[in-house]
């Protein structure tokens, strides 16, 4: 991961092999961030998307194994009460035949090329369980 910074932002580029989650979470500790928010474009070699059934309070996954590309990455960083990363991300893949889906990023890992715009803030997100749905929420 590569991190070009700015006056009010940061550009992440993550390269081929290197796993979405795991890099935002090495960039949240590195530059000590209290939280941000981010959006990305690039490509995927492999993503795995989910969908919250509220009913059965369980995210219902799909793995998608096929170069995809980013169309669309967003998110926000905070930290859990174990003072652990945390990155909600929601995300959009192109697929060779035009269509698109999406949902939860549970896991991505790049197959061309990630870019990603981190705009930090200076207050902290703490995300607790939320008792109604079983999720980690900002508290």
């Amino acid at each position: 991961m590569k991190i070009i910074k700015g006056d009010t932002s940061c550009i992440l580029k993550i390269t081929v092999g290197e796993e979405i989650i795991k890099s935002l979470k090495e960039f949240m500790r590195h530059e000590k961030l209290q939280s941000a928010s981010f959006t990305g474009i690039g490509a995927t070699e492999r993503c795995v998307i989910g969908y919250f059934d509220r009913e059965k309070k369980v995210y219902l996954n799909k793995t998608v194994d096929t170069v995809c590309e980013i169309t669309s990455l967003v998110g926000n960083l905070g930290w859990d009460e174990n003072n652990e990363p945390m990155v909600h991300a929601h995300i959009t893949l192109g697929f060779p035949d035009y269509h698109v889906e999406g949902g939860h990023l549970v896991e991505g890992v790049i197959g061309v090329v990630g870019e990603i715009i981190v705009v930090p803030n200076s207050e902290r997100i703490v995300r607790r369980v939320d008792e109604k749905f079983g999720l980690m929420l900002m508290s």
